[in-house]
């Protein structure tokens, strides 16, 4: 007679696969889903159920059937005090996001890419500027994956912002991110005073461009004391890899700016800039 183990896996037959190996891995269960309510939660969410010996990979990512989902946390079936089945909570991913830190964004470095589930949050406005709406999201990755408060989220051309990140109750990485415009990436001039020349009675000046990230200011900004100057309309947040002097003027697009502050922002330099 089969053991009561042995009927719980006795339905154990879709072949799982890592989604970054591609290394087999075990074979489970995955709980039903209703494929005509494309807005339910079951359509991006399942349960993987597998037989208690057995181990998530590392990365906490698995694949079958062309599909990848990310695993969280999740509880044990127990009979006799013995355990009979252990519960996952998945997650479907949307791709590969790559993670970057600010001054990564700004170098176009490699970053490290992970698998991750989008979700939309709610909209946010610039409010002192425009009526225009801007997506905020919920991304959720596995919890051995990093991303910190500051860093960039990259998928394709679409960058996002991370504000904060935490691993919620279920086991997942999430991310709250700001989307960045289609156009974030500038190229910005500033011109470097040098020598005096006593005899023309002028200095020499030499100009340098360099990229930078250019956002509006609500994505990011830090006041560190009560005489910094506020955003008004127009102004914007720029990134930049070196830190710009407060009170030079920089040209973007042909436009001139003005550096009203400069301040750290992680491995990167953020400057608040207005339109003279």
């Amino acid at each position: 007679m089969p053991s009561i183990f042995d009927v719980a896996s006795h339905f154990d037959d879709v072949s799982c696969v890592d989604a970054y190996s591609g290394a087999t891995l075990f074979q489970a269960q995955f709980s039903s889903f209703i494929e005509s309510a494309p807005d339910g939660s079951t359509t991006q969410k399942r349960t993987l159920s597998l037989a208690p010996a057995l181990s998530i990979p590392t990365r906490r990512c698995i694949s079958y059937q062309g599909e990848t989902w990310i695993v969280g946390d999740g509880n044990v079936d127990m009979i006799y005090n013995t355990p009979t089945r252990r519960a996952y909570w998945m997650k479907k991913s949307f791709g590969l996001f790559t993670r970057l830190t600010p001054l990564q964004t700004l170098n176009g470095s490699a970053g490290t890419a992970s698998h991750a589930s989008l979700k939309y949050l709610k909209d946010t406005v610039n409010g002192v500027s425009d009526s225009a709406y801007d997506p905020q999201w919920s991304i959720n990755i596995a919890q051995n994956e990093t991303v910190n408060k500051g860093d960039y989220l990259k998928q394709g051309s679409t960058y996002y912002r991370v504000r904060v990140s935490y691993v919620d109750g279920s086991g997942f990485l999430l991310a709250v991110c700001d989307q960045l415009d289609s156009n974030c990436f500038v190229t910005v001039t500033k011109t470097s005073t040098g020598a005096y020349n006593p005899v023309t009675d002028t200095y020499t000046s030499s100009s340098t461009s360099v990229s930078a990230l250019i956002m509006e200011p609500y994505k990011l900004y830090s006041y560190f004391t009560e005489a910094d100057p506020r955003f008004t309309a127009g102004d914007k947040t720029l990134l930049t890899a070196a830190a710009l002097v407060v009170g030079a003027t920089v040209t973007i697009n042909s436009e001139s700016w003005k550096v009203q502050s400069c301040y750290p922002e992680t491995d990167a330099f953020a400057s608040h800039i207005r339109r003279c």
